[in-house]
C-alpha cells in the first residue's frame, strides 16, 4: 500500500475515532444493513471514504452522524479549476474519470491496471481510452526510463 493510501486510511480512521469517543461513530446503512450486521455502522470499514466535514441530524433516524460530502461540491470545484485554467468546455467528475484513464493508459500502465483502477467489469470498456490517446504507444516511457542511472 502506497504511503498516500495509508495516510488517507488514518486520517478517515482518527476523524471516525474522534466521532465514536463522542458517541457520533455510527454511520447509516441502506437495506437493513443495519440490522443484519448490527455492529458494522459503528466499525470504521463501514464509514463513508469522503466524509463530511461537519456531523448533521439524520431525519431518519434523528440520530447524529458524519454523512458522505455532498457530490456537489466536487462539481463545483471541478468547475471552479476549470474556469482558472481557462477551459470553457463543460468538465464533469465523469471528465475527469476519463481524463485520469487516458492518462494511466499513455504512462504505460497496463491496461488490466488501468481496468481495476476505474472498476471496469469487461476490460472492452477500458479499451475505449485507446482511442483517445495522443501519444504513439512506441514512445510511452517506462519505469526504467524515467530513472537516471548517471550515465
Amino acid at each position: 500500500m502506497s504511503l498516500s493510501v495509508t495516510f488517507l486510511i488514518l486520517f478517515l480512521k482518527n476523524i471516525h475515532d474522534n466521532d465514536f469517543s463522542e458517541r457520533f461513530g455510527e454511520v447509516y446503512l441502506p437495506y437493513a444493513l443495519a440490522s443484519k450486521y448490527r455492529n458494522a455502522p459503528m466499525e470504521c470499514g463501514w464509514q463513508h471514504f469522503f466524509p463530511a466535514k461537519k456531523l448533521s441530524v439524520d431525519s431518519r433516524a434523528g440520530k447524529t452522524r458524519r454523512h458522505h460530502v455532498d457530490p456537489s461540491g466536487l462539481q463545483k470545484a471541478i468547475n471552479a479549476s476549470a474556469r482558472k485554467a481557462g477551459i470553457r468546455k463543460l468538465i464533469s467528475t465523469h471528465t475527469v474519470g476519463h481524463s485520469f484513464a487516458t492518462h494511466r493508459l499513455e504512462s504505460g500502465v497496463n491496461i488490466r491496471v488501468a481496468q481495476k483502477l476505474m472498476g471496469h467489469a469487461d476490460v472492452k470498456i477500458t479499451e475505449i481510452y485507446t482511442n483517445v490517446m495522443t501519444k504513439n504507444i512506441e514512445v510511452v516511457t517506462g519505469l526504467l526510463d524515467a530513472i537516471n542511472l548517471g550515465s
